[in-house]
């Protein structure tokens, strides 16, 4: 079974993070695999032809190549940088934190810790090393750890180093690293694994025992972890994702296997092999399929790297233009890894929304869309109040009041002139979800002819790859496979409620993390234009789209709704309920000429500012400062699809009810 069409051009590979139960075995980190900040996973590139960082490797690859991430003098001064201090004869040093800040007047450091032994790492007395930047080059130096607590409500610990002895020694090392040596991990349980023992196992199908390849790398993304498994890899042959003389693990054609007892029941240490039972699609539905040749392959990466590289100097220029200039810290100090991290997500912004937004919520502009429908005696005189009854007896040939326009949107889906958008929402449940897909294929088994309009499902972070599972595993409920897309919801910047000269800050959760949100159901707009998915749909000749939330248990594809849009000559049709829905709640029909103007203009859309408490990071005189706020400090950019009404004229209007009778 095909996979959704991915809105990008060419097939990309995808990390799938399957809903399972946690695998008995608890991975830990491995002690050298550094823990990078939150990473959110999209089915399809925020902005077109994105490239994906999935992996550490891709990571690297971004930051090592020639024509990396930053303009040319800053590229060489980070090539520059070389390890100087440690004279250890080829010793590893891996990180278990970072410097975050200074606390109190004697020589005290907060640290955030990457590591899953905090305690062992930043409480118990004994050799560090601090890794810094100078001067263009990294220098480690040792020092001796004093004393170390945790720090009460906040997710950092109190250090004291032997030698910093005051605020002024404190904030000299802020920023800086924390390292330990490699071959010092502690012991772990029998059922426990590190996750770069698992790297260069063969992985191998429990049923068949065909090979599927072997483990290249581990990775969790905040919903499991994940096994990147490299497709055809040669028996007992670990990948190594620095070798210079390899093509790199992201353009090789692997798969993502979830970490997870029901899918990796098996884990044998001394052959090296782990057996899968892998649910059905779960192979197919994730597998790079990208046969081309290498030679093509580097093309196209190389292409879509200078595509990306353009958009992060891009949007480093808006942010300087913004006076943002604090997200740009973290790009001149950390490791190559946090650096590149920090890259990819200014890279996703889509700066000309967040703009829009952010000048929305300065000056106060909100859609007042809602009121003018409640108010509007022109809209309650074209209102057609619609019988639940005649939309759920759909078979009977009898005639009624609404006859002509069901036959006009049965028309309208024959000819395959329709779309749909679905919205889930993180309240869903996948049941729920399941159902109403389930609604739309009972519905479509009464349409004599075969009906499958394109359909689109934004979804939540943690529920794209459930959806795309629910759809593989129920045959997409009759839609063509090759018409169907899951992408991510697109989220924005969190800024500041105020700040000096009344300028909104964008907060940082670290100083390579920036803190983001989703932006409601007004950026539909925004992905269906940066993931060409408008363009394809223009192409094949969609007059009409029904943009819905699943939340408002919607009627999905019911000829009678499109006709009633399309036989008015509205440009935009909308479900009101007395029952008092919430603004999350919606179901809209869009003329294919509303929707382009929409997407192609994003001053339509209507922000408004929901006030939020973030703990985050400040940069404040050369060191970042981690604050715990007390009461709401930022707000959360939203915008309603709903917005939709301000643009619309009331003579382009159809408003329906469903009514019971």
């Amino acid at each position: 079974m095909a996979p959704p069409t991915s809105a990008s051009a060419r097939p990309l590979s995808l990390p799938l993070t399957v809903p399972l139960s946690c695998h008995r075995s608890h991975l830990l980190p491995a002690p050298n695999a550094r823990l990078l900040p939150r990473r959110r996973v999209a089915l399809a590139p925020t902005r077109p032809g994105a490239t994906l960082l999935s992996s550490l490797s891709d990571a690297r690859e971004e930051e090592e190549d020639e024509s990396g991430f930053y303009e040319e003098d800053e590229q060489q001064e980070f090539e520059d940088e070389e390890e100087q201090g440690y004279d250890g004869e080829n010793e590893e040093l891996v990180e278990v934190g970072y410097v975050s800040g200074a606390h109190g007047v004697r020589g005290d450091v907060l640290v955030t810790p990457r590591t899953d032994f905090p305690e062992l790492r930043l409480a118990t007395p004994g050799t560090r090393w601090l890794r810094a930047r100078a001067a263009g080059k990294q220098q480690v130096r040792e020092f001796e750890l004093v004393r170390g607590r945790a720090h009460t409500g906040k997710k950092s610990w109190i250090v004291s180093f032997d030698g910093v002895n005051n605020l002024d020694e404190a904030r000299q090392i802020v920023g800086s690293a924390v390292l330990v040596k490699a071959r010092d991990r502690p012991e772990i349980e029998d059922d426990e694994f590190y996750s770069l023992d698992l790297v260069g196992m063969r992985v191998i199908v429990k049923d068949t025992g065909k090979l599927v390849g072997t483990v290249g790398q581990v990775f969790n993304f905040g919903g499991g972890d994940l096994l990147q498994v490299i497709m055809g890899s040669s028996e007992g042959t670990a990948v190594d994702p620095d070798s210079e003389n390899q093509d790199s693990i992201s353009s090789r054609e692997h798969v993502w296997i979830p970490f997870a007892e029901d899918i990796v029941p098996d884990v044998d240490m001394a052959s090296r092999e782990m057996r899968i039972t892998p649910p059905k699609g779960l192979l197919e539905l994730n597998s790079r399929a990208d046969k081309r040749s290498k030679k093509e392959r580097r093309a196209m990466e190389w292409k879509d790297r200078k595509r990306f590289q353009r958009r992060v100097i891009a949007g480093k220029k808006v942010l300087s233009e913004m006076d943002q200039v604090h997200v740009l810290e973290g790009l001149v100090s950390g490791d190559k890894v946090q650096k590149a991290s920090l890259a990819e997500q200014i890279g996703s912004i889509d700066f000309q929304l967040f703009r829009h937004a952010v000048h929305c919520v300065s000056k106060q502009i909100e859609s007042s869309s809602m009121n003018l429908l409640a108010n509007s005696s022109l809209s309650r005189k074209k209102m057609i109040k619609i019988p639940y009854k005649t939309l759920i007896n759909l078979g009977d040939k009898a005639e009624h009041a609404f006859s002509t326009e069901f036959k006009n949107g049965l028309d309208i889906l024959l000819k395959s002139k329709a779309a749909i958008v679905l919205v889930r929402n993180s309240s869903d449940s996948d049941t729920e979800f399941l159902s109403l897909l389930n609604s739309f294929s009972e519905l479509m088994k009464v349409v004599e002819n075969k009906v499958s309009p394109p359909l689109i499902v934004i979804a939540p972070a943690g529920h794209v790859e459930s959806v795309r599972k629910c759809l593989v595993e129920n045959d997409y409920f009759g839609f063509d496979t090759q018409k169907v897309w899951v992408l991510e919801e697109l989220e924005l910047p969190v800024v500041s409620i105020c700040s000096e000269g009344n300028r909104k800050k964008v907060l940082m959760k670290s100083p390579w993390e920036i803190i983001k949100k989703p932006t409601g159901s007004g950026a539909i707009f925004s992905l269906l234009l940066s993931n060409k998915i408008l363009e394809t749909l223009n192409e094949m000749g969609v007059q009409y789209t029904q943009i819905c939330s699943s939340s408002n248990r919607p009627i999905i594809g019911h000829p009678l709704l499109f006709g009633a849009v399309a036989s008015r000559g509205a440009d935009v049709g909308i479900q009101v309920s007395k029952t008092g829905e919430t603004l999350d709640d919606f179901d809209v029909i869009l003329s294919i000429d509303q929707l382009n103007k929409m997407c192609r203009d994003v001053t339509q859309i209507r922000f408004s500012a929901r006030s939020e408490q973030n703990v985050h990071v400040e940069h404040v005189d050369g060191q970042w400062v981690a604050v715990q706020p007390e009461l709401a400090n930022s707000h959360r950019l939203h915008a309603e699809v709903t917005s939709v009404l301000d643009s619309c004229a009331p003579d382009k209007l159809c408003v329906m009810e469903i009514v019971e009778q």
